[in-house]
């Protein structure tokens, strides 16, 4: 018997057909597997009124698995952590829709609540994404468009010529002659900020990137058990600055910035369970891997690949 967690993002309701699951908080559900079972997810703000996304989870050997594409399964010997990552099925209800000319060129462009269709001689190019308003211009042989869903902005560019989308998404995007910022905010332990700077060409190259902290490690007060936590957030954010702070000087003169960036790789989920001392799951894009912290005095003095 195998002890599962599903975990979907806040925006989303699960259910499971099942009366084995004993822990529900609209996004999280922890459940003991034993028969076949059946999720549907639910657009909080929708709810029933939209067609679910479903999937359903089967025993092969002793680990779990789907066919679905749609959720990422980690197998441990003892647990099975599945994340969901759910679409919603929208009514074909239309938002914008033009027409215009580049460089003599007709095109149509509609927008709609999960995707944006420009159309050019009966070849049509489709941009997916979640979409509440929206607003465009054009710029040479490229038209732009400002859409924003749920106080998030994305700035999508279609270059006419290469016949492709570029796309910036932020919190908050700042459009000058030559270049475009783009802030993120993210709702971690030190409320980090993040501000992208991308060249204003077709492509929208990345150019670079900074850091912001509304909070430092001098006024956090950080209890030692979350020290590791906070150390793994930044790294998921990237910011390796920030990050080799949480080290003792041994650690710090041996894991630079490189170093962070290969040996943790690119984080997606950070797992705690609260053992002597924690034990930290880190989920990549494909694997997962555990890890015991050790700490004194603030700072992490051993990390140990489980």
């Amino acid at each position: 018997m195998k002890k599962i967690r599903i975990f979907c993002n806040q925006s989303f309701l699960l259910e499971v057909d099942s009366s084995n699951y004993y822990i529900d908080t609209n996004n999280y559900l922890e459940a003991i597997y034993e028969n076949p079972t059946f999720v549907k997810c639910y657009p909080i703000d929708q709810p029933k009124t939209s067609l679910p996304f479903c999937f359903n989870l089967k025993k092969q050997q002793n680990n779990i698995v789907s066919n679905c594409t749609n959720i990422k399964i980690y197998n441990f010997l003892d647990r099975c952590d599945i994340f969901v990552s759910p679409f919603l099925i929208f009514d074909q209800q239309v938002i914008l829709s033009t027409s215009l000319t580049l460089k003599n060129t007709k095109y149509s462009l509609v927008i709609y609540p999960d995707r944006i269709k420009i159309t050019h001689f009966g070849e049509e190019y489709i941009f997916k994404t979640q979409i509440q308003s929206a607003t465009f211009d054009t710029q040479d042989h490229c038209i732009n468009i400002l859409t924003t869903f749920k106080n998030k902005k994305t700035y999508t560019r279609f270059d006419t010529l290469q016949k492709q989308f570029f796309c910036i998404l932020a919190d908050k995007i700042q459009i000058q002659q030559d270049y475009i910022l783009a802030q993120q905010n993210f709702d971690d332990f030190l409320l980090h900020t993040k501000v992208n700077r991308y060249k204003n060409i077709p492509t929208l190259e990345f150019e670079s990137c900074q850091f912001y902290t509304q909070k430092t490690l001098a006024d956090t007060n950080i209890p030692s058990t979350l020290v590791p936590y906070v150390f793994f957030e930044n790294i998921m954010l990237q910011d390796y600055q920030t990050a080799t702070n949480f080290l003792c000087d041994e650690l710090k003169d041996s894991l630079q910035k490189e170093t962070l960036k290969q040996y943790f790789g690119d984080i997606h989920q950070i797992s705690l369970c609260c053992t002597d001392p924690p034990l930290y799951t880190i989920y990549n894009k494909s694997s997962a891997t555990d890890y015991k912290i050790y700490t004194q005095d603030g700072k992490i003095k051993e990390i140990e690949n489980k």
